[in-house]
């Protein structure tokens, strides 16, 4: 899921580019970048907390009598629980378009 909201939100991106044209993209693209990051981190965090929200199944271990709560889990990516993924997103979209705004070009 993490993969292919990030690869959706450079595609869309690139139909900006489209869309405005490149002259008035490549002025603002810090601003598109900074905002589409935004946009697929609260994409990831909507669709995780929708997976993660329905209830669970209640089992009850005949040896002790507990009970056992499972729910769904939205899985990871790279170890990383998705829930987390939906900050580290918004977070390196707001790096990069700090970057391009600034004109920083990865030269320290």
């Amino acid at each position: 899921m993490v993969p292919g909201i990030g690869f959706a939100a450079f595609m869309l991106m690139a139909v900006l580019e489209g869309v405005v044209g490149r002259q008035v993209f490549y002025s603002y693209r810090g601003l598109f970048a900074a905002v589409l990051g935004v946009v697929a981190g609260f994409a990831i965090w909507f669709i995780t907390k929708a997976i993660e929200d329905k209830p669970g199944r209640i089992f009850i271990d005949k040896a002790t009598g507990q009970e056992i709560k499972v729910g769904a889990n939205a899985g990871s990516f790279f170890f990383v629980p998705t829930r987390y993924w939906a900050f580290i997103v918004v977070g390196l979209g707001l790096l990069a378009g700090v970057a391009m705004i600034s004109g920083w070009n990865g030269q320290i």
